[in-house]
């Protein structure tokens, strides 16, 4: 697996009837990215999650950003519905109905390969490596039992 290098723009980041709420950037987000909560800043504090944040089973993600917002600035997060997120592996097709789980670049997704992955949702359709592609989010992060 090759991680991609940069994101690119989401021209749409919702599909259809969805549940969000409102936070604020604690630092710069870009639509489509996983968040997980900013816990130096305190409450209502978002940042983009990444497998590569210290310790970062204990921050769970709990959305994806339906906006793009600099630090300080308003952005809703999706919790429940379907949205359109980037594969995080250049090299290897999300095959559809295959559950996934957040990438190791920041906000992307991979597919869950083995036994503890948690499950941020599941392929809608297949995504190319790099490419963009529908995801079910799954409410509330789970582990999986192995993929």
């Amino acid at each position: 697996m090759a991680a991609i290098s940069a994101p690119t723009s989401i021209p749409s980041v919702i599909f259809g009837t969805y549940i969000s709420f409102t936070g604020i950037a604690g630092t710069a987000v870009t639509a489509g990215q996983f968040l997980l909560a900013n816990k130096t800043k305190g409450n209502g504090y978002y940042d983009p999650c990444t497998v590569t944040v210290a310790n970062w089973l204990a921050y769970k993600p709990i959305g994806v950003a339906a906006n793009s917002a600099a630090v300080g600035q308003e952005v809703t997060i999706i919790t429940d519905g379907i949205v359109n997120v980037m594969n995080g592996d250049d090299t290897t097709t999300i095959l559809s109905g295959y559950p996934v789980k957040v990438g190791t670049y920041v906000g992307s997704v991979i597919k869950c390969a083995t036994a503890g992955d948690t499950v941020v949702g599941v392929a809608i359709d297949s995504i190319v490596g790099a490419g963009y592609g529908r995801v079910k989010l799954v409410t509330g992060a789970v582990h999986g039992a192995g993929f």
